[in-house]
């Protein structure tokens, strides 16, 4: 099974993401430790955070409207080597399913 921690993930953890889908992968976080992980259905601009074991809550990353060639989405993007939002050309997406291209989903609970 895929694990939601790693900063990396292989060409199958990334088949096995695919095969579950989002309800999939939030039902997976519910069983992970409190922490932020990837939101790999998204564009790189939403993140998970887990607390409290069953409290899972989608967020945006801080908007960067002033640096539109380093923020194309207007935002800053989520990296999980680093779990840090960082520019466009400083975050690593390979984590994301649709190379970035899918809708952004709703802040707020899970």
């Amino acid at each position: 099974m895929v694990d939601p921690s790693k900063d990396t993930f292989t060409d199958a953890d990334l088949a096995e993401m695919r095969a579950m889908g989002r309800s999939g992968w939030e039902a997976l976080l519910r069983t992970q430790p409190d922490g932020i992980y990837p939101d790999p259905y998204g564009r790189g601009t939403s993140y998970y955070d887990v607390t409290g074991g069953d409290y899972i809550t989608i967020r945006h990353t801080q908007a960067a409207l002033k640096a539109p060639h380093a923020a194309p989405d207007g935002r800053l993007y989520y990296d999980p080597k680093t779990k840090m939002e960082l520019f466009l050309y400083e975050a690593d997406r390979s984590y994301l399913l649709d190379g970035g291209s899918a809708p952004v989903p709703p802040e707020g609970p899970v």
